[in-house]
C-alpha cells in the first residue's frame, strides 16, 4: 500500500516472489514452536503430528491456494471442513502447484480436516491470512468454519459464530 507503483501486473509480483524465494529456505522449522489440536468428528479435541520438516502451515477451507493453485487432493470447497496442510519448504509447494493438475500424486497430503483448529505458537512467528502479513507474538489461534458463502465477506465486530477474537474454551487451553 505505501509503494504501489512496485506492485504493477501479476507478471512482475511473481518476478518479485522468486527473487525473494530464497529467504524461504532459511525460515525456521515449527516443530517445536507450535501446536496444532483439531476438532474431531465426536466433538473431541485431538494434536496433530507436526512433521519435523514442517516450515509453514496452511489451512484453507477451499481447495485453491496461492492465486488459484491446488495444493491437495482432499476436501471439497461445499464441506464445512477446513483443511490442515503441513509445508516442509518452498521448492514442494511450488511443485505441488506446477505439477499437481497433470500429476495428481504430486500433490501434498493433508494434515487433517476439522471444523475448528487450535494453534499455540509458542514463540512469535511471522503469519499470514490472505496474504496479509504480520509478525506475532506467543498466542492461541482459534479458527473456524462459520459459513458457506461464495465470496468472502468482512465480519461483523460480534460474529454470531464466535470465529473472531473470541476466548478461548479454558479446557481446550489446558489441551494447548
Amino acid at each position: 500500500e505505501r509503494h504501489p507503483e512496485k506492485f504493477i501486473s501479476p507478471a512482475y509480483n511473481k518476478m518479485v516472489y522468486l527473487q525473494k524465494a530464497p529467504a524461504a529456505f532459511s525460515s525456521p522449522r515449527l516443530r517445536d514452536k507450535i501446536r496444532v489440536m483439531v476438532e474431531t468428528d465426536d466433538g473431541k479435541v485431538e494434536e496433530l503430528h507436526v512433521p519435523k520438516n514442517c516450515r509453514g502451515l496452511v489451512l484453507h477451507n477451499i481447495q485453491h491456494y496461492a492465486g488459484g493453485n491446488k495444493l491437495s487432493a482432499g476436501g471439497k470447497a461445499d464441506d464445512g471442513l477446513i483443511e490442515v496442510l503441513f509445508m516442509s519448504n518452498v521448492v514442494r509447494m511450488a511443485s505441488a502447484a506446477a505439477v499437481g493438475p497433470v500429476a495428481p500424486y504430486a500433490l501434498l497430503r493433508l494434515g487433517g480436516q476439522t471444523r475448528q483448529v487450535w494453534i499455540r505458537t509458542r514463540r512469535a512467528l511471522h503469519c499470514q491470512v490472505d496474504g496479509e502479513p504480520w509478525f506475532q507474538s506467543e498466542c492461541i489461534f482459534k479458527v473456524c468454519h462459520s459459513s458457506r458463502n461464495a465470496i468472502l465477506q468482512k465480519a461483523k465486530k460480534r460474529s454470531k459464530f464466535h470465529c473472531a477474537a473470541t476466548a478461548v474454551d479454558p479446557a481446550t487451553v489446558e489441551q494447548l
